[in-house]
């Protein structure tokens, strides 16, 4: 297992500066000798026009560095006992409503330790209450042997329903 029993100590917050949203969390285990933990700090901001973006970073001390990637640990992230492949993420996003149930937005994602990501436009659709219908397309690039390099293209549908 990834985690070992171990006590962690965290905290969060979210806050504004000015016309901007702010949020960071983290954790770190406290007594086996060694940092381990997760940082996570973001930033939103919707303009006059309707523009919304967010950029929001994430490190894991868990994840394995480029140097040291080994089949373990991709069986420790595709079974979910880490959240990540590697250490050090960027994520990006802009999206812009059409009219009152349509919008449409653009997401990056990429991995810093191996300089992949992948570019995802997409469209939704919230024709009722609480459900969301939407369409992606993704774009990775990257040298072929990296996290989002080794996707090349994909295509995703997908239906949200909230309760």
């Amino acid at each position: 297992s990834t985690y070992k029993l171990t006590d962690l100590l965290g905290g969060s917050f979210v806050t504004e500066l000015g016309a901007f949203g702010l949020w960071g969390e983290t954790f770190w285990s406290i007594n086996t000798g060694q940092t381990n933990g997760e940082l996570t700090l973001g930033m939103d901001h919707t303009f006059n026009n309707g523009i919304y973006t967010m950029i929001e970073g994430f490190h894991n001390s868990f994840g394995a560095d480029q140097q040291h990637l080994q089949s373990d640990h991709y069986l420790n992230y595709f079974s979910g006992e880490t959240k990540s492949l590697m250490q050090n993420y960027l994520f990006g996003m802009a999206g812009k409503p059409i009219n009152n149930f349509i919008s449409t937005n653009i997401m990056a994602f990429g991995n810093l330790d191996d300089s992949s990501f992948i570019l995802a436009p997409g469209l939704e659709w919230e024709g009722f209450e609480d459900v969301i219908f939407s369409v992606f397309t993704g774009f990775s690039f990257g040298e072929s042997e990296s996290e989002f390099g080794i996707q090349d293209k994909n295509f995703r549908i997908r239906l949200r329903a909230y309760f």
